[in-house]
């Protein structure tokens, strides 16, 4: 199976810091206005693919993102949640910062 490009989809806001089950998180005002500025909602963007991303600066200060693909998905406890894929997410410099 090959690995999907990091940056081959369009970019939604992530925040990793709300994980609702191991690869599931719960989608916020930021992720609801990057879907919106690309013509959709929660409910037209399940089962797209998108680039999930948070700003991230690492420990000595340097501006990046942790970013991973995934998807919109509904789930029956939870609602709409943002799905990574298996390999999760990384950290990545923001260039030119």
């Amino acid at each position: 199976m090959t690995k999907d490009a990091k940056g081959a989809y369009p970019r939604i806001y992530c925040d990793q810091n709300d994980r609702m089950t191991e690869h599931r998180y719960l989608p916020t005002n930021g992720t609801t206005d990057d879907l919106a500025a690309l013509g959709l909602t929660l409910e037209s963007a399940v089962g797209l693919r998108f680039e999930l991303a948070m700003r991230d600066d690492d420990e000595n200060g340097r501006p990046g993102d942790i970013i991973g693909n995934g998807t919109v998905v509904i789930d029956p406890e939870f609602g709409f949640l943002l799905e990574v894929d298996e390999d999760g997410f990384e950290w990545r410099p923001r260039p030119g910062e």
